[in-house]
């Protein structure tokens, strides 16, 4: 169970179907430019859509099926312990059909709670192994009053929440939605990330004979 504290993410409702977890109310957290989708994904063949305005990271190869650790490991794919497979800056990208991924690998109370375990991931990394990042002034003040020093010191130090949480909800008609769907509805609710994780499958429709892929794991903490 999350302990509710001003260190929790906010579950902002995108209309039905999309929550973008934040550290502020109905707006990306202050200074963040970045979010990671965290669902299921499957590849249809033919589809495809032309965004100029965001780059996209992928974890795995188009095709492949993303495998344990990273499958299981969102703290991780927050603190840069998995290497991207591939980026991928404006023009025409391939389409993907999203459902919801939360269940027992990933429940809404350890969403909630993200914060304090990417600062726990980062506390316990060697300074020389942590990327170099610098906190945004923005997310300091957020962190300034807070009621969590640890999360505090570690925000000064590190900067450690750099990456929001994008989610597909389960909702009727339990439909899957398309990746440029999902990125519009950010857009047209201001949630407007210049770079978006992708962290779903990129396997076809079909599963069978697809391959699996688990990217190369930086750290082991």
């Amino acid at each position: 169970m999350f302990v509710e504290s001003s260190c929790n993410l906010t579950a902002n409702a995108l209309g039905r179907h999309v929550y973008a977890w934040t550290l502020a109310n109905d707006r990306p957290t202050p200074g963040v430019d970045t979010c990671v989708i965290s669902s299921h994904g499957v590849r249809f063949q033919g589809s495809s859509f032309v965004r100029l305005d965001v780059d996209l990271v992928f974890y795995g190869p188009e095709g492949a099926s993303l495998v344990e650790p990273i499958s299981t490991d969102i703290v991780g794919v927050l603190t840069g312990a998995y290497a991207p497979y591939e980026t991928r800056s404006g023009g025409r990208y391939p389409d993907y059909f999203l459902s919801k991924y939360q269940g027992r690998y990933e429940t809404y109370d350890m969403l909630r709670n993200l914060p304090l375990q990417v600062a726990y991931r980062y506390s316990i990394r060697p300074p020389d192994a942590s990327p170099p990042m610098r906190p945004h002034p923005a997310v300091i003040d957020r962190m300034r009053d807070t009621d969590c020093e640890d999360y505090q010191r570690l925000v000064e130090r590190w900067g450690v929440w750099n990456m929001d949480v994008i989610t597909v909800r389960h909702r009727y008609p339990k439909l899957a939605m398309r990746l440029s769907t999902l990125l519009q509805i950010l857009y047209d609710h201001g949630y407007r990330y210049r770079t978006i994780h992708c962290d779903f499958c990129r396997s076809p429709l079909w599963l069978f004979g697809a391959p699996v892929y688990s990217p190369e794991r930086r750290y082991t903490y």
